[in-house]
């Protein structure tokens, strides 16, 4: 990784491809750099993460762990809990209060 003037760190591609070889999924790798996994992809292999405009994907993503399709690391999904205790009650209080 590089650190700019200004402060800010950049991670090169000489540090992503090191974190390839010793992690399993480019989630991991993104973890491990501190950088969304999107962003590991593309520094490694030149290639957005969305695969947009780039027509011979499959024969420019070798490197790296396997994926069905890159697209999976641009926005992954957030935490998305099923239940929460605070609007389970909320909704039994309304409930009383409508039905009696």
């Amino acid at each position: 990784m590089v650190t700019r003037a200004d402060g800010e760190l950049l991670v090169t591609r000489e540090a992503v491809r090191e974190a390839v070889r010793d992690e399993r999924s480019w989630e991991a790798v993104g973890v491990a750099l501190d950088v969304r996994p999107g962003l590991a992809f593309m520094v490694a292999t030149g290639v957005p993460a969305d695969g947009g405009g780039v027509p011979d994907l499959s024969e420019r993503t070798g490197a790296g762990p396997t994926l069905s399709s890159p697209q999976v690391l641009v926005n992954p999904r957030e935490h998305n809990p099923v239940r929460n205790d605070l609007v389970e009650a909320w909704v039994r209080a309304r409930a009383e209060r409508e039905l009696g």
